[in-house]
């Protein structure tokens, strides 16, 4: 059970990896997926409960009915794994649904905005939650495993966390196709 934005560069070459080894796929995203090879991929729609609440404001009952619809999910499925991409609000909506074993793929920024400001990291306010690191952080915790593109990025998620997490370097490197060299 892949949870990702389907139109990120990212969340492609993962699928890519996954299908070249074989993997059935459960790609829960927001919008369906386009332009690309999705063989092998079953796609559902994240619950529209969870990815509206942030327009229509945290009402308890709109969350609680998201975490319902994706705990149901998540049963219905039945995945070895569910992977998330990009840790945000989705990370802190696993972690109230109670999906195991979680692992996430922290790629940067969704950590590092946390640092830039100089304050400290846990009250980040990202113009709902003046918490949203310390959101953040109880989701990390909930994670069985969380890989990282730096050794920077997982020692920021140990703070975010506040313990050491089980965790590893993934290098995914630069895709060229995209990004080249300007001269």
């Amino acid at each position: 059970m892949l949870i990702a934005t389907s139109t990120n560069i990212h969340t492609q070459r993962i699928v890519k990896w996954l299908q070249k080894a074989g993997c059935e796929i459960f790609l829960i995203d927001e919008s369906k997926p386009i332009n690309m090879d999705y063989s092998q991929t079953h796609f559902y729609y994240y619950p529209h409960w969870l990815s509206r609440s942030k327009r229509w404001g945290w009402s308890r009952f709109y969350r609680w009915v998201g975490y319902f619809q994706l705990h149901y999910l998540w049963r219905k499925i039945k995945p070895d794994i569910v992977h998330l991409l990009w840790i945000d609000w989705k990370a802190f909506h696993c972690y109230r649904s109670h999906l195991k074993p979680l692992v996430i793929t922290c790629l940067g920024d969704d950590i590092n905005q946390h640092f830039y400001t100089g304050k400290n990291p846990e009250y980040y306010y990202d113009g709902r939650n003046s918490q949203y690191g310390a959101i953040k952080g109880r989701a990390l915790v909930w994670a069985e495993h969380v890989f990282a593109d730096s050794r920077q990025v997982i020692e920021r998620c140990n703070i975010l966390a506040k313990r050491s997490l089980s965790s590893s370097l993934l290098y995914i490197g630069i895709d060229t196709t995209h990004f080249q060299p300007g001269y």
